[in-house]
């Protein structure tokens, strides 16, 4: 997964993690994504899938803007 994460947008670091957890509500089971700085400890909210968890760490509203 190296490389699939842009540089934290708070402290410029590029360890970058993606991690996951098993949670349980009203007796379902499933799995979370969140991705995070390792030195800073920013972080996104959780996600469905990894997919989702990192394009949502990679996106920067600067690049959002129209000129």
């Amino acid at each position: 997964m190296d490389g699939q994460f842009k540089p934290c947008p708070f402290c410029g670091c590029d360890k970058i993690k993606l991690s996951s957890r098993i949670v349980v509500k009203d007796n379902d089971i499933k799995t979370v994504y969140r991705v995070h700085c390792t030195d800073c400890k920013a972080a996104i909210d959780e996600y469905d899938t990894n997919y989702q968890a990192i394009a949502a760490w990679n996106m920067r509203s600067y690049e959002n803007t129209k000129q």
